[in-house]
This record gives C-alpha cells, sequence and structure tokens, in this order.
C-alpha cells in the first residue's frame, strides 16, 4: 500500500499539473533560428534573447499583443561577439548578461556576469558584476529569480 499511494496521488495531480498549458502557439513574428537563451520581462512585454553574434529583444505594448521585430540590444551592450543569456531584474531596471573578456570595463577572467541600469533615455554603461559573482571557471548563464532579487 506505501508504494501505491505516491501512485496515486501522481496520478491524481498530473491532471492539474499539466491542465495549466495551453497548446502552443508561433511567436509571429519568429525570432529567427538562432535565438537562445530566451528571457521574458516579469510584465510579459519584453523578451530578450541570444543569436548568433549580439543580444537582441522583441517588444509589445500588451500582454496579449504582437510582438515587434527583433531589436538588437545598445553597441555599448552588444561590443563584442560574445555576449549571451540576457535576464532582466523583476523590476526592469537592470539588465544582466554573460559577456567574453570585454575591453571597455575591468575583466576577470573568461565569461563573466556584467549589467547595464536603464535610465531615462536608455541602458546605462555596462558594469562587471565583480569578483563575488565569478568563479574560478567561466560563468556560462546568468538568471534572476522572478521574485527577490537573487542571481542564479
Amino acid at each position: 500500500m506505501r508504494k501505491l499511494f505516491p501512485t496515486i496521488l501522481l496520478y491524481l495531480y498530473a491532471g492539474i499539473a499539466f491542465a495549466q498549458w495551453t497548446e502552443p502557439v508561433p511567436m509571429v513574428p519568429q525570432p529567427g533560428n538562432a535565438c537562445i537563451q530566451p528571457w521574458i520581462s516579469n510584465d510579459g512585454l519584453r523578451l530578450y534573447f541570444g543569436t548568433v553574434a549580439p543580444l537582441a529583444m522583441m517588444v509589445r505594448d500588451s500582454i496579449n499583443g504582437p510582438w515587434s521585430e527583433p531589436l538588437f540590444l545598445p553597441d555599448h551592450i552588444n561590443m563584442t561577439n560574445h555576449q549571451r543569456s540576457p535576464c532582466e531584474s523583476p523590476s526592469g531596471d537592470t539588465l544582466y548578461f554573460m559577456s567574453f573578456q570585454r575591453g571597455d570595463v575591468i575583466c576577470y577572467g573568461g565569461y563573466d556576469i556584467y549589467y547595464s541600469v536603464r535610465t531615462d533615455t536608455g541602458w546605462g554603461p555596462v558594469f562587471n558584476a565583480g569578483p563575488n559573482c565569478k568563479s574560478k571557471q567561466n560563468e556560462w548563464t546568468v538568471g534572476i529569480r522572478r521574485v527577490g532579487s537573487i542571481l542564479l
């Protein structure tokens, strides 16, 4: 009976877990075949993603509205061909991403975590997240909890 009980619970709750999803709907327009490491903002109005080289985003006016064509992030963020893993803070005011040995700010070796704070005129200067956000190896991806501000 002990082995049967977890199976029955799993069966009962599986319907609830899977019932939350709708059928997939293709994005229009498509971000392209090189869309990697996508991140959607908490309000659902901005979709950030990596491409073969620069970071890009798509925007929309409402949660059910159409997406814009892909837009590349500013050159001071996309200064090399090695940006990856964009993610926005829960408040939408800070953009975190990975970059490889940038020449414009301090680098701790290999891929590091960088960030830019949104200003009234767009994304501000790029900063390295610092040695406390760096391991002895390359950092390959970055994420942030949707509630709170904990880098993952």
